[in-house]
């Protein structure tokens, strides 16, 4: 009885596990591979493939807009924005092992020193 409740809650683990998709993709010449939850992982497997690591566009949503534009992407999925500058965002990425994205268009302030700007 205890083997058979072992290999049923095995089973349904894999089974769970497989449904939960991936914040980070592998993309090598078109094709996607969505299976990382570690940013530092897919980026370095892209590198050594000559590809890329991208996002799961199917699994994060990043804000259309905000003040600060870039978006430390969790591997849980999550988008933490807040940060002005690249470098920032991926200093923090790298600690969390996951990734540094560019989120919506950073608001743009109108400059009363241009003429006709914004008006």
């Amino acid at each position: 009885m205890l083997k058979t409740l072992t290999i049923a809650a095995v089973m349904t683990g894999m089974t769970m596990a497989g449904a939960l998709a991936a914040p980070f993709c592998l993309t090598q010449g078109g094709a996607s591979h969505c299976m990382y939850f570690d940013g530092t992982a897919c980026a370095h497997d892209a590198s050594a493939a000559n590809g890329e690591c991208t996002l799961n566009l199917n699994e994060v949503v990043l804000p259309a807009s905000g003040t600060n534009a870039y978006c430390v992407v969790t591997s849980q999925g999550a988008a933490v924005c807040g940060y002005a500058d690249p470098v920032a965002c991926s200093r923090e990425a790298l600690k969390q092992h996951g990734a540094c994205a560019r989120g919506g268009s950073p608001q743009q302030l109108p400059n009363d020193y241009l003429p006709n700007a914004g008006r």
